[in-house]
C-alpha cells in the first residue's frame, strides 16, 4: 500500500507527469520500429509460411482480441515444428 502512495505522490509532480508522458511516446516509437524492422525482414526473405503466419497473427489479434501471449505460444510452436520438418528434409 505504501508504494501506490509513494507512486501516486511521485506521479501527481506536474515535471514527472510530463517526463514519463514523454517516455511513453519514445517507447510507442521504438516499438513501432521494431515492428516495421521485423516485418520488412519476414516479407524480404519471401517465405510465404512465414508471411502468412505474421499476418495471422496480426488478425487474431486485432479483430478477434486472443490474448497476445497465447499468440506468442502458438507462433513459437509452429516454428518448432517447421524447424523440425527442416531438419527431417535435410536428413533424407
Amino acid at each position: 500500500m505504501t508504494k501506490t502512495l509513494l507512486y501516486k505522490a511521485f506521479r501527481s509532480n506536474f515535471f514527472i507527469s510530463q517526463m514519463l508522458e514523454g517516455m511513453q511516446a519514445g517507447v510507442g516509437a521504438v516499438i513501432a520500429s521494431v515492428t516495421y524492422e521485423m516485418g520488412a525482414g519476414i516479407v524480404k526473405e519471401k517465405d510465404a509460411v512465414s508471411v502468412g503466419i505474421m499476418i495471422g497473427a496480426f488478425i487474431v489479434s486485432c479483430i478477434f482480441g486472443v490474448n497476445v501471449v497465447l499468440i506468442i505460444l502458438v507462433c513459437g510452436l509452429l516454428g518448432v515444428i517447421r524447424t523440425l520438418f527442416a531438419k527431417r528434409r535435410e536428413m533424407k
